[in-house]
């Protein structure tokens, strides 16, 4: 597959609502619906991987980018540091603790969210319950498309992972044209549709 130029790079598109119910399914599990927003971060990115793998959509989608302590979704980041445009509503559900700390104190709900998707985040949470922030940073970093990415950044502190980069790292690549066609059907149907 040839390769995309950055403007044209193809991602899923999710809405603030259903990132904000993907990561309240992961607080849920956590003592007192609190961690560190890396933590949430890394097991949102963990959790899109898999739902991949099982069922060609990621769970939120969105961009990814590289950044030193591994792959986040630069929306979610944007979110939990108050920069997202979506951010009151994001504060209706979240507050950030502390400098490092992600709290939830509303409910966002899941009815954006299948059983399908819920289960893959409670199972992520579960699987990887005994790992710290930096633990799973560390794991992440081993993921193929972040060194790919990691690599290339030159003087940047972060650059955005390619879609069909992720596709290829999780065993993909062969169906990365069908996927990336869909995520361009998606994207079509969220901005006609909403």
């Amino acid at each position: 597959m040839a390769k995309l130029k950055e403007q044209e790079m193809v991602y899923f598109r999710s809405s603030t609502k259903k990132m904000a119910q993907a990561v309240g399914i992961l607080l849920r599990e956590e003592p007192d619906h609190r961690t560190s927003y890396m933590r949430i971060l890394k097991l949102l990115v963990i959790a899109d991987r898999e739902s991949l793998k099982q069922a060609g959509c990621p769970i939120i989608g969105s961009k990814v980018v590289a950044m030193k302590d591994g792959p986040l979704h630069n929306a979610v980041y944007d979110l939990i540091k108050n920069t997202h445009l979506d951010v009151q509503m994001w504060d209706s559900f979240f507050d950030t603790v502390g400098k490092f700390d992600i709290k939830m104190h509303d409910n966002p709900g899941v009815d954006e969210l299948s059983p399908f998707e819920i289960e893959i985040l409670k199972k992520v949470s579960r699987d990887h319950e005994w790992l710290d922030q930096f633990q799973l940073s560390e794991l992440t970093h081993d993921f193929e498309d972040w060194q790919r990415a990691w690599a290339r950044r030159g003087d940047s502190g972060s650059i955005e992972i390619p879609f069909e980069e992720t596709l290829q790292a999780i065993g993909l690549g062969n169906d990365a044209e069908a996927i990336v066609e869909a995520a361009r059907i998606h994207n079509e149907a969220e901005r006609v549709f909403g």
